[in-house]
């Protein structure tokens, strides 16, 4: 992406926050999003948790109501390629989360995030040095509203399912809003 004050009709690519898993939670947490860009970028790296899980989702707006997601992802694992399609917030093969040496990453966009007038969708992109998933997912907030906050949650909320170092998640903002 383009430089920051550059020219052309390129798009900028702007730091947010950050938030550094610590095993103390199964959720990272973003508020009070800016509704400045055009679009978000989520990126998670060196992924890890206490124990091996393959699911994590995003809420958007404190909103847990499963029939408000959507989702549709194609992967493969050492095995095998699957396609599938489902519905639930924080319920998707979004990444591996490994424990021990191995580590993941998700490259998360989020377009329409600040048009209250549509819903919300994101692509993830995710990959594992692991047997587990690798690929992508379409993914649906079916609900018109301006997304001010978003939380990337593990699909269990235990302590054995926290998001552990070095696993870190950092915002981007991306371009101008309309």
């Amino acid at each position: 992406l383009g430089a920051a004050g550059s020219a052309g009709g390129s798009a900028t690519m702007e730091f947010i926050a950050q938030v550094v898993a610590d095993n103390t939670s199964a959720v990272a947490s973003f508020t009070s999003v800016p509704q400045t860009y055009r679009s978000l970028r989520i990126v998670m790296a060196s992924g890890r948790r206490a124990t091996y899980a393959d699911k994590f989702g995003l809420n958007f707006n404190s909103d847990t109501t499963a029939g408000n997601y959507g989702w549709n992802v194609l992967y493969n694992t050492a095995a095998s390629s699957t396609y599938s399609t489902s519905q639930g917030a924080n319920d998707g093969p979004y990444g591996d989360n490994p424990t021990g040496s191995g580590s993941s990453y998700s490259i998360i966009d989020i377009v329409n995030y600040s048009d209250a007038a549509v819903c919300t969708s994101a692509q993830f992109q995710m990959g594992s040095y692991t047997s587990s998933p690798t690929g992508i997912i379409g993914y649906a907030y079916e609900v018109a509203s301006a997304v001010t906050a978003i939380d990337v949650v593990s699909d269990t909320l235990t302590s054995n399912y926290y998001f552990i170092a070095p696993t870190v998640f950092t915002l981007f903002g991306i371009g101008t809003a309309d």
